[in-house]
């Protein structure tokens, strides 16, 4: 499905204001109960926005900053003559004037992408089209060019025979050195061109398909440098090389160049760049080649995720250039050093969080402008400045360890860890009396089996706000009608179709992680701390796995909905998120469609279930009536004015979807005869593979809308595997995939392996 945006231009409210800011202030408390005290310390310095109003229909994506002024394209549109048009203004950050710049580009050209130079020249890239009016042909080049501070043209060079000559699909970003000299972006080298506009060679900055240009820029120094990123295997990095025009190669580089800025390098002061990861800021130090972050976004009550571009003004101010994605609204910040002192206190509440996604952050700052008591800080585990193949592992292993010590946040995003194994520690505070004593929300509001999928024990950790379903699907003519099959079930049905494929794509590691999925509480008792992996039943499970290729091979010529309809291939893994969904499986079953689920040992349903922005109130937090004010408001926040992925739990805002999927709307139209038709809107979208296999979407029917909201009733969380303990399985299970030790072997190992693994950590 596409969806359009409208593109909304707004002014922004001007000044500062600073106190509605606030920072962490000294604070040593005790929690509900718990020995635990925490003393968060007032930041030494705040960084205070203050929102300039521009005018005119400004393109905020292009919008660049030099010194004290933005440069930006404004777009124009005749409604007599029907032709469009561009200009280039220029706004003073200092007394807000904003003058048009008298570029002009012969034969009727646009202004495509455009460049500032240290001495206000210009250097445009002009799109020129045109349509020969004997042949109808279309034409379109491009032109690099070059005005001076007054807007007089000093040099138009067309680029299509270099195009040609040198192999060069498109262009991308552009920069220019102290010099004058220009730089433009094209796959993984850079196109150099002389102070007069003449072509002067090419620069390779990357040597395979996995390596490419993450943004250009100039130095403070005058410099152009380029940041590329390099893959190593599994992992990869950010690199800063210095671009010897002279030599036509790679000069200087610098590592450990945090990742963030795709809109460009940005120049900080001497010998640095500022980098923005849409959660933070850095100072990159050419010098030491050692990042040091200046300030969180959040701290500023912006949403780092909705920031375009930044830049520094000649007072050293942060720039930033805004667009918040769910209401398509603009603005342009500056952000003043401010110290900590000087801004208003407020107590604060700490979000522990894998990352910070844009909707976690548009809630704390909406949180935040709301909340005259309380102030949501982000504490991201994830370090993406400098990316590793342990990564992800460190930052799971890290949050644990805080979640189970006195570092503990007050609120944690469930996504991505083992619920039921923290659940068990009794880390999570039980929101069913917060729900049931809260004047914004009901229990009755909520899918009620959601609320039990999220339920251990008697405490409910989290309330999801979306959620969307993952589950196996077959032909009912085979597996039956009912839903739910055990794992001895799924391979006698595997060992009675010797020629076909359990699933397309099979291989061992993604064999097991089907098995696995609603069986790792077979194995594994976290709230016994005991394990059983040594049994009959995983030998079992690890002789069927041994079955499959050791590496998936992928067909691009017969997509699997042709092979499942061949005979080919016997199950599908369905993901569900829209009602639409499940048109196109039960299509591919020939409308015998039967969301069977993953096997389980004791053959019920496994149907998983993924929680999108669910938040737990763990039980040291000393501010839990404040956390749970940011999940109320937060779960109260309808989203009206974004996309969202999966299904709402929100009862009323489901009822809303299935509306908008069900909707039928009649519409006539009478043609060149006179005659007047009626037809029915609804559908029209597609799904095309590569063999001509081709599903189009009709209108949702309530038949549909049922068999989904059967499957809510069956979902369970998804068991959201124990990244070690599977680990430890496909490291201990190989050598018997080998040939080198026996299933059972390699089961008493994993056993000894996962046992010691599990006493650590229940």
């Amino acid at each position: 499905m596409k969806k359009g945006l409208k593109r909304i231009m707004t002014a922004a409210l001007a000044g500062a204001m600073v106190f509605s800011l606030s920072a962490c202030g000294n604070q040593s408390v005790n929690g509900g109960g718990n020995e635990q005290q925490r003393e968060r310390q007032t930041p030494e310095w705040v960084y205070v926005p203050e929102y300039k109003e521009l005018t005119g229909n400004g393109d905020y994506w292009s919008m660049k900053q030099i010194g004290d002024y933005l440069y930006y394209q404004s777009n124009t549109w005749d409604e007599e003559t029907g032709e469009s048009g561009s200009s280039l203004k220029r706004y003073s950050l200092l007394d807000g004037s904003e003058e048009t710049l008298p570029l002009t580009f012969d034969d009727g050209g646009s202004l495509n992408s455009f460049e500032i130079g240290e001495d206000g020249s210009v250097y445009a890239m002009i799109y020129f089209w045109s349509n020969d009016e004997v042949t109808g042909d279309y034409k379109s080049w491009q032109a690099l060019a070059k005005f001076d501070a007054e807007g007089n043209e000093v040099y138009n060079v067309e680029l299509a025979e270099l195009q040609e000559k040198e192999g060069i699909d498109s262009f991308g970003s552009m920069t220019v050195d102290g010099q004058g000299r220009v730089y433009i972006t094209c796959d993984t080298k850079i196109v150099l061109f002389d102070e007069a506009g003449n072509y002067s060679g090419l620069v390779g900055v990357g040597n395979d398909m996995n390596s490419w240009i993450n943004g250009v820029g100039r130095g403070a120094d005058g410099k152009v440098y380029a940041c590329c990123y390099a893959s190593n295997g599994n992992s990869g990095g950010y690199q800063l090389s210095e671009i010897d025009f002279d030599k036509k190669s790679i000069g200087s580089s610098y590592s450990n160049f945090p990742s963030g800025n795709g809109n460009g390098l940005v120049s900080g002061d001497d010998n640095s760049f500022l980098v923005q990861d849409g959660t933070s800021v850095y100072r990159y130090d050419l010098a030491s080649q050692t990042s040091e972050k200046l300030f969180d976004w959040l701290d500023s009550d912006i949403n780092g995720q909705y920031v375009n571009n930044i830049g520094v003004t000649s007072e050293g101010k942060i720039l930033a250039i805004i667009n918040d994605w769910n209401t398509n609204e603009y603005s342009v910040a500056v952000l003043t050093k401010t110290p900590g002192s000087e801004v208003a206190q407020k107590e604060t509440i700490i979000v522990g969080t894998m990352g910070a996604s844009q909707e976690l952050q548009s809630a704390a700052v909406a949180f935040n402008k709301a909340s005259d008591k309380y102030r949501i800080t982000i504490k991201q585990y994830v370090d993406n400045t400098a990316w590793t193949e342990t990564t992800w592992s460190d930052a799971i292993a890290n949050m644990n360890n805080d979640i189970t010590s006195g570092n503990c946040p007050d609120i944690i995003d469930l996504s991505n860890l083992n619920v039921e194994q923290l659940a068990v520690k009794g880390v999570f505070e039980n929101l069913a009396p917060y729900l049931e004593n809260s004047t914004v929300l009901k229990r009755e509001d909520y899918i009620e089996s959601i609320l039990e999928g999220y339920t251990f024990g008697d405490v409910l950790v989290g309330i999801p706000k979306t959620f969307s379903i993952q589950t196996v699907v077959g032909n009912s003519d085979d597996i039956g009608t009912e839903m739910g099959w055990s794992l001895e079930e799924m391979i006698a049905y595997a060992d009675a179709h010797p020629n076909a494929s359990l699933f397309d794509y099979n291989s061992k590691s993604n064999i097991m992680y089907y098995c696995m999925m609603y069986n790792e509480g077979t194995f594994v008792d976290w709230a016994k701390g005991k394990c059983n992996f040594d049994s009959p039943e995983f030998i079992s499970l690890l002789e069927f796995v041994n079955r499959f290729p050791d590496e998936a091979e992928y067909d691009d010529e017969v997509s699997t909905p042709r092979k499942i309809q061949n005979g080919e291939v016997l199950l599908d893994t369905a993901y569900l998120s829209q009602f639409d969904d499940i048109q196109m499986y039960n299509a591919i079953f020939g409308g015998k469609a039967n969301f069977i689920g993953f096997p389980t040992m004791d053959g019920s349903v496994g149907c998983a279930m993924y929680a999108n922005d669910i938040y737990a109130i763990t039980t040291k937090s000393p501010v839990k009536d404040g956390a749970w004010s940011f999940i109320e408001s937060y779960l109260a926040t309808a989203d009206t004015n974004r996309w969202f992925w999966g299904f709402p739990t929100n009862k009323n805002q489901l009822d809303v979807k299935i509306e908008e999927a069900t909707k039928v709307e009649t519409y006539t139209w009478t043609d060149e005869n006179g005659v007047e038709h009626e037809e029915v809107s609804g559908g029209g979208s597609s799904i095309s593979y590569q063999d001509g296999w081709t599903y189009e979407y009709h209108t949702t029917t309530k038949e549909e809308v049922d068999q989904i909201l059967a499957l809510f009733d069956v979902a369970k969380p998804a068991a959201s595997q124990n990244s070690e303990i599977m680990t430890i399985i496909s490291e201990e299970a190989e050598a018997f995939y080998k040939g080198q030790k026996s299933a059972a072997e390699a089961a008493d190992i994993i056993q000894r392996r996962a046992q010691v693994y599990v006493d650590e950590n229940s």
